[in-house]
């Protein structure tokens, strides 16, 4: 028998010049090739941005879309969907941007900072960038690219927290609150926790503002764990009041189990990422004498005071699998279409106005 492949027609067909035309199957889904991430500029120091180079980065993130080829290598330009820029190192002079864009390529705008802290450091600012991202990806809830610093998901029900483990959580703080701090210029939130301990809130302050860390920050993780779980109240105060800008200050508490009081986006901001029940807000108070004395009556009463740790019977703060930013890259890289041949102009890519 001789097989003739006849390539011209629509559908391929095989002829059998024994006797009759046989119909080729097709393969019921056509295979997509791997789509290419580049990384133009760093994440700060960081080349390949804490996610990782290559393709195996992506199943072991457990990804729903796993056809991706991360890479810092710039020759892959031509070939790349998406292109990734970080708003800290794009201000530096030493940045040169492409010399070309492909018109089905997206280029990325990034950035985990306010817009006060995205333009310092370097010459370059927005009007330098006018018309040439197409998605912008940041902590805000309405970037194209949503990427949290943290985010709190539903457990599965085997892993459930009893109310037992609760109260045992409750029962090991013996101190009040606990702020790391770094940042001494005088702010807002210095001026509102120097007020918060005129009012009788005992507040331990380890960072370059306060005792020198006695685990010694990052180099003794047990140490630090075992630190927090003497606290019942964490300031997680940011630096900057801007619309989302919820960092790891607010994740670490929530995760370390003690109750954040929070200073900075809005109260609705946070009750829209946070779980019911978690945190205290300062501006639901009056004044700082006012939560003071909430915090004092909470102190006292311990079922008052466990209401605001019950959250932990049934949610966990991780960015796992569909939720981590290499898994939200490749599923961008595969989905261009709803951006190509959009643009950010220089007034609308990063500004304070619009933010804070």
């Amino acid at each position: 028998m001789v097989m003739v492949f006849v390539c011209a027609l629509v559908m391929p067909v095989a002829i059998n010049l024994m006797g009759g035309i046989s119909q080729l199957t097709p393969n019921a889904e056509e295979e997509i090739p791997p789509k290419y991430i580049l990384y133009w500029t760093p994440f700060f120091a960081n080349p390949t941005w804490y996610v990782g180079s290559g393709s195996d980065i992506f199943k072991s993130a457990g990804c729903s879309e796993q056809r991706c080829i991360a890479t810092t290598d710039k020759t892959k330009l031509p070939n790349s969907s998406l292109v990734l820029f970080n708003g800290q190192n794009l201000v530096l002079e030493t940045t040169h941007m492409p010399q070309q864009h492909n018109k089905d390529q997206l280029w990325l705008f990034y950035t985990m900072e306010t817009p006060q802290y995205t333009w310092m450091g370097g010459p370059k600012r927005a009007k330098d960038f006018d018309g040439l991202f197409s998605v912008r990806g940041s902590y805000r809830r309405d970037s194209d690219l949503y990427t949290p610093y943290n985010k709190v998901l539903l457990k599965d029900g085997d892993h459930s927290l009893r109310l037992s483990k609760v109260l045992e959580m409750v029962r090991a703080k013996s101190k009040l609150a606990l702020w790391f701090v770094s940042n001494c210029h005088p702010s807002e939130r210095q001026s509102y926790a120097a007020a918060l301990a005129e009012y009788n809130i005992s507040i331990d302050i380890f960072g370059r503002c306060g005792r020198r860390d006695p685990c010694r920050g990052k180099e003794n993780p047990q140490c630090l764990k075992e630190l927090k779980k003497k606290y019942k109240f964490y300031l997680s105060f940011e630096n900057h009041k801007c619309k989302d800008y919820i960092t790891e200050k607010f994740y670490n508490a929530l995760s370390d189990g003690m109750v954040p009081v929070v200073l900075g986006a809005s109260q609705a901001d946070y009750e829209a990422i946070a779980p019911p029940d978690s945190f205290l807000h300062v501006d639901n108070f009056t004044s700082p004498m006012a939560l003071a004395r909430y915090m004092r009556t909470l102190d006292r009463n311990e079922k008052a005071y466990t209401r605001y740790l019950l959250w932990h019977k049934e949610y966990q703060v991780g960015l796992f699998g569909d939720h981590s930013l290499g898994c939200k890259l490749c599923h961008l890289a595969h989905n261009t279409q709803p951006f190509l041949g959009k643009t950010y102009p220089a007034a609308e890519l990063w500004n304070e106005a619009d933010h804070c």
